[in-house]
């Protein structure tokens, strides 16, 4: 048998039901948007704690994994957009752009490029907070 939809002409769904699903919908996406952020923000933080620490000093050292797991989620991202959201594929396109800033190499070696990924970091953790300090 097939399984009836709303559309269905053989079933009819109430209005306040409707109404109940459509909250219900509208509730989940937000959900999941909030999580997307949440996503990028924690490797994003871990990011801008590592590139405080000037070269040489203790603690400046990195993996390259606290470079790839913030670039990675540009090929995550599109697939998570679930409804076209243009935050979050502006958000994409600007990982996109920072991914192209960080030479993981560059970073350990030039104080001038960790300075400035740090700072674009930044920007857009405040863009995803809306300004907001985390």
């Amino acid at each position: 048998e097939p399984i009836a939809t709303a559309g269905d002409f053989r079933f009819e769904i109430p209005e306040d039901m409707k109404a109940q699903l459509s909250k219900q919908h509208e509730q989940i996406l937000q959900d999941a948007k909030a999580e997307i952020r949440q996503r990028l923000l924690v490797p994003m933080k871990a990011l801008v704690e590592k590139l405080n620490v000037p070269i040489g000093e203790d603690g400046s050292v990195f993996r390259n994994s606290l470079i790839t797991n913030l670039t990675d989620l540009v090929t995550t991202l599109p697939h998570l957009n679930v409804d076209d959201d243009p935050e979050i594929t502006e958000m994409t396109e600007k990982l996109q752009n920072l991914k192209d800033l960080c030479d993981i190499e560059d970073l350990r070696s030039y104080p001038g490029i960790r300075t400035g990924v740090k700072q674009s970091v930044e920007k857009l953790m405040a863009d995803l907070t809306g300004g907001w300090k985390i």
